[in-house]
Parts: structure tokens; C-alpha cells; sequence
């Protein structure tokens, strides 16, 4: 959000209400996560759009453990479960779970219509396909180093897992930095506090194109994608999904946000920093809502 004279006092813009004491932030996660069970609508259950489900039974099945599945009980995981549910399974899997509908409107903003943005990109046949697929070779890459530096060389193993560990923590220090520049801070960038877009147009996949951009130089060159953390729009849209593969996607992605008008923006990399420094700074809300047609200076 904008920088604010009183960082405590804060007015969301997009309707999410952040604590039981108005435009009071509340810095205290576990009474965040109190007052969100309060005001998600899910009756002690687990909120989908519309609906509420009962996963107790399920919870040791969940294929993605079931830590994520306990700590949420009794809030809306919508947005969670669309992002990380790309195939029509696990929905069809709900009717299973389904208790009753839930007795108030959702309090987040955002919509995953069917015929929206963000559920016909992921109707797509190529990301259904990838989404399908177990495994890939490519999973390995990530070891030919280590392998390649105990074979080579005359270390024990634990010192080349300990070296090992060394170039990642590097890696990883590198990587915050980019963190800073990687598209998500511009003054024209959207953040709760700014002017949003229409209701009508809260498609979460379309909103999530409105709060990040790409840079030239990093999407021309593969490798560069992967080490400075490319093709960012395309991982907001899908977060479970490797960089490397989302590469392979671009063109199917690409296809559907040209059908609907929209446009990833692009700025220069030697300007990120100075709009990083810019938008931290600033104290008054953009008053335009995102145009993703509008450049970035």
C-alpha cells in the first residue's frame, strides 16, 4: 500500500476489511487470522466461492499435505483454490464435501467467472496438459551441479554440500535484491489504497496483471528469465508452476490476453530500482485505476 503519515490507519480501496477496528491494521497475525474467520463466512468450515465445505474427513488425503488444509479451517480459500487447482478434478471432487451454501456474500472482491479471464486461461489445453504431468525430466537440473562438483572434484561429500549450500545462500541474497526490481513497484503499479478497477472487472487474473510488470531485458533471453526471475506476470497467474515451464506457456497465455484487450507492461530494468524508491516514498493514492495499455515510464 502507499506510505501513510500513520502506517497503523489504512483504507482499503478494494473493499477487504483488515481488523474489528475500522481502518486499523492489524499487525498481530493470529488475531488477523481470528477476525478473518469472522468475517470469510465459512460457519467453522472451509469457504469456496459461494459454498462450504467439510475437509475433516479429507485432510490426510490432500495430496498437498494437510498442515495448509488445518490452519485455514473456517475461512474462504477461494483464491488458493483456484490458483492451485488448474483441472477440473478437484472441483468435481467438492460435490463430495459439500455441506450447504454459505449465508453471506464473500468478502474478498475478486471473481473467477467462467467466462472471465482467469477460468478460460486455464481452460486452455496446453496448460491443462502441463498441469497433468507428474513428472519431467527437467526436475533433475537442479542437481547436476552438486552431483557434478563432488564427481569433479576431490571433497567429500559434506564439503560439497557445503559449498553448495554456500552458492545458494549467495544465490538467495541476490535474488532479495531482485525482489526489490523484480515488477512489482511503480507509481502507476496497483496497490490496495489506489483507485481500482470497476467491480465488474475484479476478474482475479485481470487484477493480478494490474499489480506487476515485466522488464525488457530480463524476457529476451531464456536464461536471463530464470535467474532474474522473468516472466513475473505469467507467475502471478500461475504460481505453482516452474519458470522454466511457464516459458513454454507464454504463447498460449499470450493468445488469451490478447482476446480480452489486455496487455502485460514492460519497463526497463535500470528504471525499476528509481520506481522502486518512488513508489515507497509516495503518500498519495494513484487516483487512475490499472490500464495495462497505459506505458510505464
Amino acid at each position: 500500500m502507499p506510505p501513510n503519515s500513520d502506517n497503523t490507519k489504512f483504507k482499503s480501496t478494494i473493499g477487504i476489511k483488515h481488523s474489528l477496528h475500522g481502518d486499523t491494521l492489524e499487525k498481530d497475525i493470529d488475531k488477523w487470522f481470528d477476525y478473518k474467520k469472522l468475517v470469510d463466512g465459512a460457519e467453522g468450515l472451509w469457504r469456496i466461492h459461494n459454498r462450504l465445505y467439510d475437509f475433516s474427513d479429507f485432510l490426510k488425503n490432500h495430496p498437498g499435505g494437510q498442515f495448509w488444509l488445518e490452519v485455514t479451517k473456517g475461512t474462504d480459500i477461494t483464491e488458493a483454490f483456484e490458483l492451485h487447482h488448474i483441472s477440473t478434478k478437484p472441483e468435481n471432487m467438492l460435490k463430495k464435501l459439500y455441506i450447504r451454501d454459505a449465508k453471506s456474500e464473500r468478502s474478498s472482491p475478486y471473481t473467477f467467472n467462467d467466462n472471465g479471464f482467469y477460468r478460460t486461461l486455464k481452460r486452455e489445453e496446453a496448460i491443462q496438459k502441463k498441469y497433468r504431468q507428474v513428472f519431467d525430466i527437467t526436475n533433475l537440473l537442479p542437481l547436476i551441479l552438486p552431483t557434478a562438483m563432488h564427481l569433479f572434484s576431490e571433497q567429500s561429500l559434506c564439503s560439497t554440500l557445503g559449498m553448495w549450500l554456500l552458492i545458494i545462500i549467495i544465490g538467495s541474497c541476490l535474488f532479495c535484491y531482485f525482489a526489490f526490481t523484480d515488477g512489482h513497484y511503480h507509481p502507476d503499479i496497483f496497490v490496495d489504497g489506489d483507485t481500482p478497477r470497476s467491480k465488474e472487472e475484479m476478474d482475479w487474473g485481470i487484477s493480478q496483471l494490474g499489480t506487476v510488470c515485466d522488464r525488457y531485458e530480463i524476457e529476451e533471453n531464456i536464461f536471463f528469465i530464470l535467474v532474474f526471475f522473468g516472466h513475473h506476470a505469467l507467475h502471478h497467474l500461475f504460481p505453482t508452476f516452474d519458470i522454466g515451464v511457464l516459458e513454454h506457456l507464454r504463447p498460449v497465455i499470450e493468445k488469451v490476453i490478447d482476446k480480452f484487450n489486455l496487455r502485460i507492461r514492460m519497463i526497463k530494468q535500470s528504471r525499476m530500482f528509481q520506481a522502486y524508491l518512488q513508489q515507497v516514498t509516495r503518500e498519495k493514492p494513484n487516483p487512475n485505476p490499472p490500464d495495462s495499455h497505459k506505458e510505464l515510464d
